[in-house]
């Protein structure tokens, strides 16, 4: 990976322009880069304005008539699954480009009303989810007995 030039680096070299990057849209995207760090800013904000506009929904759907008047909201919630749902938006949203709906999922779950997209864009997010964590808990467990294992046979070798 390093340049013959420049043995004594431990500094990678910089990938060569293709097209198949510029198709996908990987072309021209670092992270140090303004647009970049703009971009980070911009999806937070938005993203955050949708979590803050969800909990809002869900209190004012627990609120009798005499507390919506005075515009005062309170709603009691799990926050860490919340931050979950927006960190998982975030990341996705960051390395593909392409909105993850895993809160819009989450409010679905917890509100009677629903939001209004694409049910397969809402469903999904949770499933992949799902998914993801029982294939990294199937694959812990696989493993734990291999490494145990050569774990004990490096000791017994020694």
């Amino acid at each position: 990976m390093l340049a013959p030039s420049s043995k004594d680096t431990t500094f990678m070299i910089r990938l060569p322009y293709t097209e198949g990057l510029n198709e996908l849209g990987m072309s021209g995207r670092a992270v140090l880069t303004s647009s970049f760090n703009y971009k980070i800013v911009e999806w937070a904000n938005r993203l955050f304005s949708e979590l803050e506009e969800n909990w809002k929904s869900l209190a004012n759907l627990n609120l009798s008539a005499d507390n919506l008047q005075n515009n005062d909201w309170i709603l009691e919630a799990y926050l860490a699954t919340w931050i979950h749902k927006f960190t998982n938006d975030m990341i996705v949203v960051l390395l593909t480009g392409e909105r993850f709906y895993s809160m819009a999922s989450y409010y679905n779950i917890l509100s009677p009303v629903k939001v209004s997209r694409s049910n397969t864009l809402i469903e999904d997010p949770e499933r992949f989810i799902q998914g993801f964590a029982n294939h990294l808990i199937g694959l812990t467990l696989f493993l734990y007995p291999f490494i145990i294992t050569y774990h004990f046979i490096k000791i017994k070798s020694k």
